[in-house]
């Protein structure tokens, strides 16, 4: 496997401890030494740091939350770090809940919080047309 310098910058011993002091200056729902609750957006722009993947779990989720604000619509991001390390939950307005997880090092699938099944692979612009319509219905 080939290095490239952005997996040698994120994965330095300076890059891991500013992540880990970042983290430690939140306000996070600890549960047992794990993070188990709703998060910040901070929560996730570390994370997707630290994966430095496009289309890992924490940066498809921290896309989807961007999307979804600038809609206009409220997002909640539900992290268990427990039972679901690799996984994020995340509510906007009143979707069913979008579960994006991780398959390995640079794939994540999006999944329907409700029935469970893989939501098909959609552009970053398709669901920023949805979240626009939710927002549009609401008013």
């Amino acid at each position: 496997m080939a290095y490239t310098i952005t997996d040698v910058v994120n994965c330095s011993a300076a890059a891991r401890q500013r992540r880990k002091e970042a983290l430690k200056g939140l306000a996070l729902p600890m549960e047992g030494g794990y993070v188990r609750g709703v998060v910040p957006r901070e929560y996730l722009r570390v994370h997707a740091e630290a994966e430095a993947a496009p289309e890992g779990a924490a940066q498809v989720a921290l896309c989807l939350y961007g999307e979804a604000r600038r809609a206009g619509l409220a997002v909640s991001i539900y992290v268990d770090e427990y039972n679901s390390p690799c996984d994020v939950d995340i509510k906007v307005g009143g979707l069913p809940t979008l579960m994006v997880q991780s398959c390995g090092r640079g794939r994540s699938y999006i999944l329907d919080g409700k029935s469970g099944f893989l939501i098909k692979d959609m552009p970053y612009g398709a669901w920023s047309e949805l979240f626009e319509e939710v927002a549009a219905s609401k008013k």
